[in-house]
């Protein structure tokens, strides 16, 4: 019975010690390393970068935890190894393009002598870092080599680039039935006009779809509609399909909702022929103008929960929107294309009609002001 009890005990403490180490290693997501200079000599109880091998070798950190990283993007760096524990000599560290090493000393390895050696706990916490950690460094300018309140902060994770827009996508539909592909230049020109590109993809129901509707969303502080509403049935609209299954067939009743920076889309078919089944059957593309103070990235977002479908047996289905980013660059205009119509008809009817079916409730526009 005894040891029955012994070997119990001794499991549990194998799982707590596992468990501890891994609390240990997830304490540091997040953990701040205070560094004090660049490429100097180091000081007592003090953090350190080093850019090169030879200001490593004249640095003097001999008794000091050495992190060895590689830059990822930006300020952002992975660590390349284990940290290399101090021995009292400088070890040689080759250096790739972009390399830095992390020097964290205190003259001591005690937590009872915090007081003597402030800088113990970040020694013992930089003693915890492993190989494929992140680093991102805050307040550091490695290029004049100055540090102010410099900060090099862990992550388990590589950390996410911070965006400049705001995410309207929200949570993607489960089961898709459909893909709306979103596209944009690259690049663009204050004062240009480009088109996004809406393309229909990947679509599930063997019928094809007949009917499409979505909400595209842009940034009203940095572009303007080109194409406005006439108070009538916004004809200059169905330009927006450039491409369809027996073109003439398919008509648009479209809207722009500038209160809420989108536009509201629908097009369909009543000739059971025409239904979009391939990639690129359906192609929309609107045109915008860049306005002459636009600065950063503008987004354009169909958001996943604001478009849906009919099939061609008049089934209602949901798919998933896209998004694409446009960033300031240099370049030429374009003018959006232009493509003839067939003559509007009953099909408006019917739009109108599936579109008061479907329902584009009140809990799904709720849905994107929460993201």
């Amino acid at each position: 019975m005894k040891k029955k009890l012994i070997i119990l005990l001794i499991a549990c403490l194998i799982a707590a010690i596992g468990v501890n180490a891994a609390a240990q290693e997830d304490d540091l997501d997040g953990y701040e390393f205070n560094i004090l200079a660049v490429d100097q000599m180091i000081t007592a109880e003090s953090g350190l970068i080093l850019t090169s091998a030879s200001a490593l070798q004249n640095s003097g950190v001999g008794w000091s935890v050495l992190i060895h990283c590689g830059k990822e993007s930006g300020n952002v760096f992975v660590v390349k190894q284990d940290v290399i524990e101090p021995t009292g000599t400088i070890p040689n560290i080759s250096f790739a393009p972009g390399d830095i090493v992390i020097a964290i000393h205190s003259s001591t390895s005690n937590p009872d002598l915090a007081d003597t050696y402030p800088n113990v706990f970040q020694k013992l916490n930089a003693l915890k870092v492993k190989s494929g950690m992140y680093i991102t460094l805050k307040n550091i300018d490695l290029a004049a080599k100055t540090a102010s309140n410099g900060k090099a902060v862990v992550s388990m994770t590589k950390p996410e680039a911070p965006k400049d827009y705001n995410d309207l996508m929200g949570e993607m539909v489960e089961d898709p039935q459909y893909k709306l592909d979103v596209t944009a230049p690259a690049h663009y020109v204050p004062g240009q006009t480009l088109d996004v590109t809406i393309t229909l993809k990947n679509v599930v129901p063997e019928s094809g779809l007949s009917l499409i509707h979505f909400y595209l969303y842009y940034d009203a502080d940095k572009v303007e509609p080109v194409v406005k509403n006439d108070n009538n049935l916004n004809e200059e609209m169905e330009n927006f399909l450039i491409t369809a299954p027996n073109r003439n067939k398919w008509e648009g009743i479209s809207k722009l909702d500038e209160e809420q920076n989108r536009y509201d889309i629908s097009f369909a078919t009543a000739s059971t022929d025409s239904a979009a089944k391939e990639d690129g059957s359906l192609v929309i593309k609107v045109p915008f103008k860049i306005k002459s103070t636009a600065t950063g990235t503008i987004a354009w977002q169909v958001p996943h929960r604001m478009t849906e479908a009919l099939d061609n047996d008049l089934n209602k289905v949901y798919g998933n929107g896209g998004f694409a980013l446009s960033t300031l660059s240099t370049g030429t205009s374009s003018a959006p294309p232009k493509v003839p119509t067939g003559d509007p008809s009953s099909v408006y009817m019917l739009i109108a009609s599936v579109i008061i079916l479907a329902g584009i409730t009140v809990a799904i526009r709720a849905s994107v002001r929460r993201t």
